[in-house]
């Protein structure tokens, strides 16, 4: 007799669900990376022009030149703090991922740790009736050697 768990189809859910929320949970975190190399990239520009302009600044001054520069920091700080809550927000969606992963992988187990229990009780049942069968057929041949003179 072949073991069978009735809720097999619902562990193979349940592990379809735990990849799904793993892939989630990678793209999530590559989002996440790719909001943090936005936001590097933002502010090594700004660093960069701050530098240029120090630089600039030791000769003449142009007027225009000036209030374009503080014009575009002023546009590059917005910039920077949108993409640092984009950040934030990229964090949130994985710390979210995160925990439906745990999930996941909890539901997994939970019926992965039922089916080992079923399969113990299973085997210990299937060991009990062999020895049953094998006890009564010791039994039989036994009286049989002793009925026959």
């Amino acid at each position: 007799m072949k073991f069978v768990f009735r809720l097999e189809s619902i562990l193979r859910l349940r592990r379809r669900d735990e990849e799904t929320a793993r892939k989630n949970l990678g793209l999530a975190v590559a989002k996440e990376m790719a909001e943090r190399d936005a936001l590097g990239t933002l502010e090594q520009e700004l660093s960069d022009e701050i530098g240029a302009q120090a630089q600039a600044r030791s000769g003449e001054i142009w007027a225009q030149g000036q209030a374009l520069y503080l014009e575009w920091t002023r546009g590059q700080n917005l910039r920077i703090a949108a993409q640092r809550q984009a950040c934030l927000d990229a964090a949130a969606a994985v710390a979210k991922a995160r925990s439906a992963l745990v999930e996941a992988r909890r539901a997994v187990q939970v019926l992965e740790k039922l089916r080992e229990r079923r399969w113990a009780q299973w085997h210990l049942e299937q060991n009990r009736k062999e020895q049953a069968f094998a006890s009564d057929v010791a039994a039989q041949r036994w009286m049989r050697l002793k009925a026959a003179p």
